[in-house]
């Protein structure tokens, strides 16, 4: 579940980018559009692993144990860490440039749809 935190709140500050808005503006933005995601799939998985561990034993008890502590540790590192560190990166000159945070692909996707749009209404006026 860790990953899927993270890919979910990547993926919607790429949401954001696509949607035209800069890095700066995305993050905040994306976070909000993440933050319940998140949350739900962690308090889902954290269930599972109480039901799991009260219903197992042995092995499977463990294996319970550790997936709720990991769903614990994954909500505060995102909460705590990562989304701090993100909003403090998105507000930085160096960190903000598209060559370093590596999401010039997705500013040049948004590019090429403002340019379609505008030919499309360009086409539909004539």
């Amino acid at each position: 579940m860790t990953a899927d935190s993270f890919v979910v709140f990547f993926e919607r500050i790429k949401d954001e980018m696509r949607e035209g808005r800069s890095f700066r503006s995305a993050v905040p933005r994306g976070w909000a559009r993440a933050r319940r995601t998140i949350l739900s799939g962690n308090a889902v998985s954290f269930i599972a692993a109480a039901v799991l561990y009260v219903l197992a034993v042995g092995q499977v008890r463990g294996f319970a144990f550790t997936l709720g502590l990991t769903t614990i540790l994954d909500v505060i590192v995102v909460f705590l860490v990562t989304w701090p560190l993100v909003s403090m990166a998105s507000r930085s000159a160096f960190w903000s440039k598209p060559s370093v945070n590596g999401l010039g692909a997705v500013q040049e996707v948004a590019r090429e749809r403002k340019v379609a749009a505008a030919a499309s209404a360009k086409e539909t006026r004539a």
